[in-house]
């Protein structure tokens, strides 16, 4: 090869690190916010190496032995591809398979190919003793030398094949950014093929680490023109837009990068989707839905177009990481709930009228309670609860020690007022005896109506004395009682026997005896009167 042909080969080569150089200094700087940043970084740090190291080779730089700088070269040469592959996954949301074993098995060639390079004239694997002092490149070499070659040209087929997969299915924000990539990695593929099969325009030079860095060109200008770090194709695989419910992506900078036809519909976005337009800027009033986003972001929200009128939409923001468990941004769910919504207020219509219901269910049970310990025409306890509750008045003073006194009111003379003016007016006499009766009870007496005119009193931690006392006072309150009815104006007066626990009685049976006989005997003493079950009579 000519002088002026080297110089001119070494003048690209350093301009192609260069180019690499600043490559790796732009994908290392955003190495925290894009999550292809540290692959693209690797694969120009690679290249950076094959150049500088194969532009050395050409020049008169220092060199212990021939072929130094250009074992060099595979420093980079074993990495770029590998590098270039990871950057694939990465872009092509295939980094799950970058897992502990997978990012081994990727270093494992590299590695050994480096290794078998330097330690060839031990074992000849790699270039199997056909290196030729008359050329540069590696026409023919050992067995590692076609493995390294196999391994390398199968990473960048299937990178190709998965940018390719990208390209097509990438929707308008992503088919510059994709397709220049894709472009970047077919042209170096292309043209060690020619190379390999013997077809090369520069005998005895190889290209490929200039065409190679054309494809860093490519990566930098999709930095740069189309923000390959920061629009990353996030979920597309999810975003069909055969699906009923509208979907959009959000990136970091709450940019639209995705969005479905159902979400244009619900929307009414027309034709022309919004993406690359931040949320705020098509989406109106969502300004405080934005506010709240965050790394950790999980809204749920319903709302409506029109002024909470039919449709009714659930609006759903899920934060996206990477596997890395960086925020790569928002999943944007909307889903038509306008069904859901009415049924769920059928359903409160029915659980209002339900309560309505029961509210109206427990007043009767309770009245159902009243008027089964309740008579009727007094409203006063009745004969049943009575019994329950004086059981357990002596029980508790049994306990105690205590005393319980027994009142027993029957109406002198009742008969006649039903016979003369009507059962009306015995049953207006029996509701005024009764609220005479309960307005001056204590508050832990129990006033009741034992059966026709006669009423029992219990009266609990009152002595005999007591209760002949109260019995008393009831008796004088009856004289001064007067009933009006229409065509009549009623008088009356009480006979009442006192009885008290445990002196005249340990049970009930025996007490209301004891208080009916001293009725009894209030009676034979001519009426009007208290007897208490002693024997004892109050005027």
């Amino acid at each position: 090869m000519s002088t002026s042909n080297t110089d001119l080969y070494s003048l690209l080569l350093f301009v192609a690190a260069a180019i690499s150089l600043v490559l790796l200094a732009v994908a290392w700087r955003r190495r925290d916010v894009a999550p292809t940043a540290r692959p693209v970084a690797l694969f120009a740090l690679a290249m950076l190496v094959w150049d500088l190291t194969y532009a050395l080779h050409w020049t008169e730089a220092y060199r212990p032995q021939p072929y130094f700088w250009l074992d060099a070269t595979y420093l980079g040469v074993a990495v770029a591809p590998t590098a270039f592959f990871v950057f694939v996954l990465v872009y092509t949301n295939r980094a799950h398979w970058l897992n502990r074993r997978g990012r081994i098995l990727l270093a494992a060639i590299p590695a050994l190919t480096v290794l078998m390079i330097f330690t060839d004239h031990y074992h000849g694997l790699f270039y199997g003793g056909k290196r030729l002092n008359a050329t540069d490149l590696i026409f023919d070499g050992g067995i590692w030398f076609w493995g390294n070659a196999l391994y390398s040209y199968g990473l960048m087929l299937v990178s190709f094949w998965f940018l390719l997969q990208t390209f097509l299915r990438s929707p308008a924000v992503y088919r510059g950014q994709s397709g220049m990539v894709f472009f970047g990695v077919l042209l170096p593929w292309v043209l060690n093929i020619f190379y390999m099969t013997g077809t090369r325009p520069l005998p005895n030079l190889d290209l490929t680490p200039v065409v190679f860095t054309v494809t860093g060109v490519a990566v930098g200008l999709s930095i740069y023109h189309f923000r390959l770090l920061d629009l990353v194709p996030i979920a597309r695989d999810i975003l069909v837009d055969g699906m009923n419910d509208g979907v959009l992506v959000l990136d970091v900078h709450y940019r639209v990068i995705d969005i479905n036809a159902a979400a244009m519909a619900i929307l009414k976005l027309g034709s022309k989707p919004p993406i690359g337009a931040t949320i705020q800027g098509v989406f109106s009033g969502w300004e405080d839905i934005v506010d709240d986003l965050n790394p950790e972001a999980k809204l749920i929200r319903e709302f409506s177009l029109d002024e909470d009128q039919e449709p009714y939409f659930c609006l759903e923001i899920i934060s996206i990481d990477d596997h890395n468990q960086k925020l790569n941004g928002w999943l944007v769910l909307l889903k038509d709930i306008t069904l859901q919504k009415s049924v769920e207020l059928q359903l409160r219509e029915s659980n209002a009228l339900l309560q309505e219901q029961l509210e109206e269910i427990n007043v009767l049970k309770e009245e159902l309670h009243d008027q089964a310990m309740r008579d009727v025409l007094t409203g006063l306890f009745n004969r049943r609860y009575l019994i329950s509750t004086l059981e357990r008045e002596l029980e508790r003073a049994r306990r105690a020690q205590s005393v319980v006194s027994l009142v027993m009111v029957d109406i002198d003379h009742f008969k006649k007022f039903n016979d003369t003016y009507g059962h009306q007016a015995g049953d207006l006499m029996l509701r005024n005896l009764s609220e005479m009766l309960r307005t001056h009870a204590r508050k832990g007496d129990i006033v009741s109506r034992y059966g026709g005119e006669e009423f029992l009193v219990v009266l609990p931690e009152a002595s005999l004395d007591t209760a002949v006392i109260r019995a008393r006072q009831w008796r004088n309150g009856v004289r001064e009682l007067v009933v009006q009815g229409d065509q009549f104006q009623l008088t009356t007066t009480i006979s009442v026997g006192v009885a008290c626990f445990p002196e005249h009685g340990d049970m009930v049976e025996t007490l209301i005896q004891a208080a009916d006989e001293a009725l009894y005997a209030a009676k034979s003493a001519g009426r009007d009167c208290v007897v208490s079950y002693s024997g004892s009579l109050v005027s």
